[in-house]
């Protein structure tokens, strides 16, 4: 397979926005700490060349059967993942589908920072990939544009029972689905293990268990309950909160709802385990936080299961010290802050031969072979490989299975940041104001109540969506 790998981008962050499309939300991020948590891309740069393809090696069908037809063109894939464990894994992985569909396919790198920039320029050139791995809300922003190309029989094919319904929901806009998801990267709340066995204490199901743990092992400045993380920009805490308390930004209906009671109930948690929290934890973000934890700062912390990476990247030998479990529902039936990869088709062209090659990937003998040997904490959301033992029994897995298992149930109902039931383009100009960050900063830093905060964000959402009426669902 022929490959070509360009520089990969500098770190993202989560704030942005697409303007007259979705909320660009969610793309991973390549830093060891957050390794694959959602992020957003960089303010877009001044349009640039597609990325030029190069020719790949063919592969022989299997002989067991027929053999397929082999495609006259090569399709062409963009990716952005560079971390080792990932590349060598597809790199094997999409050899096998080529083996199997008798396909060719060529892998681009690009930086992760020029992804907006370069599809739209390849898009308006069109010489845009025949399809690309786009993470969080990008396939149905994109396919709002008209520039990913609906693929319902793809996953209709594939069954689309194998996935749980929060994977389709949020590839789905007006009835239509625009990426398979493959991956997703769900908080959870990780734990020390040791320190609960040193006190015997026991995994809790209730928040109110939750809490006594936390006080129990809270005991400053040596350690404390959570390192929890409020930095401007970084809301994932609070959009947790709010998905187990069955609170939301925007109701069924695309109406400003955020001044809920559940939302203040969801300020109430936040303000509680901040009580308890590592200090500063409003100038930290995620990153900073993560490294609390692991400096044995914090006996918890909610935060995405790809943790498990940083851990086997850095300390391996302590991973039975750390663990997870999904997050106590509070009230409703949704989880805590989620986001995910899919495959997305980008070309119309050539659509039939890259949906092959797509169901092709993701037939489970392959995929299993393929999420056994990649980075660990990414969460297959595919029912046939993570209800295979094959998985869980890979030896990059079975240090984290706890943490992982937690993230197959939090992935199942997670929510996205300001769209608790769906894609919804409100929240592009939602996010870019940064609202629920300063609704948490009210509450804790300027000691509002917090129905009082609840109140001020309600305000502000209407005035958004005064402001942004084409957006209106």
């Amino acid at each position: 397979m022929s490959l070509n790998r360009q520089t990969s981008g500098a770190r993202i962050t989560r704030r942005g926005l697409v303007r007259g499309g979705l909320a660009l939300a969610s793309l991973g991020v390549i830093s060891p700490i957050l390794a694959a948590c959602g992020g957003q891309p960089a303010a877009p740069e001044p349009a640039k060349p597609a990325v030029e393809s190069k020719p790949a090696q063919s592969a022989p069908a299997p002989a067991a059967t027929a053999a397929p037809q082999k495609a006259s063109v090569e399709l062409e894939y963009w990716m952005y993942e560079t971390r080792e464990a990932a590349v060598k894994s597809q790199d094997k992985w999409f050899k096998s589908a080529e083996e199997a569909s008798g396909l060719k396919v060529n892998l681009v790198t690009i930086s992760s920072s020029e992804i907006r920039p370069k599809v739209m320029a390849s898009f308006a050139a069109k010489t845009h990939p025949d399809f690309m791995e786009l993470r969080g809300e990008l396939p149905t922003a994109w396919g709002a544009q008209g520039i990913t190309v609906p693929m319902d029989d793809v996953l209709d094919t594939i069954g689309r029972s194998v996935w749980d319904a929060s994977s389709v929901r949020y590839v789905t806009w007006k009835g239509k689905a625009y990426g398979a998801p493959w991956f997703s990267w769900p908080h959870v709340i990780w734990y020390r293990k040791d320190w609960y066995q040193e006190k015997g204490l026991k995994v809790p199901k209730t928040w109110e268990e939750l809490w006594a743990n936390a006080k129990a092992l809270h005991d400053p400045p040596k350690r404390y309950g959570f390192a929890s993380y409020h930095k401007a920009g970084d809301p994932k805490v609070i959009v947790s909160m709010m998905g187990i308390n069955d609170a939301y930004v925007f109701d069924e209906k695309g109406n400003a709802a955020i001044g809920r009671a559940e939302t203040a109930n969801a300020l109430k948690m936040v303000k509680q385990m901040s009580e308890s929290s590592v200090p500063a934890f409003l100038e930290l973000n995620e990153d900073m936080a993560r490294l609390e934890f692991l400096k044995d700062r914090a006996a918890h912390m909610s935060t995405s299961v790809s943790m498990a990476y940083v851990i086997h990247s850095d300390s391996p030998a302590r991973a039975s010290q750390f663990a997870g479990f999904s997050f106590p529902i509070v009230k409703g039936d949704r989880g805590g802050y989620y986001s995910a990869a899919s495959f997305s088709i980008m070309n119309p062209r050539n659509r039939d031969r890259t949906g092959t090659f797509i169901k092709t990937l993701l037939q489970p003998k392959l995929f299993v072979e393929y999420m056994k040997t990649t980075v660990v904490g990414w969460i297959p959301i595919i029912k046939t490989v993570y209800e295979d033992d094959n998985f869980w029994n890979a030896p990059i897995v079975k240090p984290f299975v706890e943490p992982m298992k937690a993230g197959v149930e939090a992935s199942k109902n997670g929510v996205w940041t300001a769209q608790h039931f769906g894609p919804n383009p409100m929240a592009g100009p939602f996010v870019a104001e940064d609202i629920l960050s300063k609704m948490v900063g009210r509450v804790i830093q300027e000691g509002q109540t917090a129905e009082a905060a609840a109140a001020w964000a309600q305000k502000e959402t209407e005035r958004i969506m005064k402001d942004n009426l084409d957006l209106k669902m």
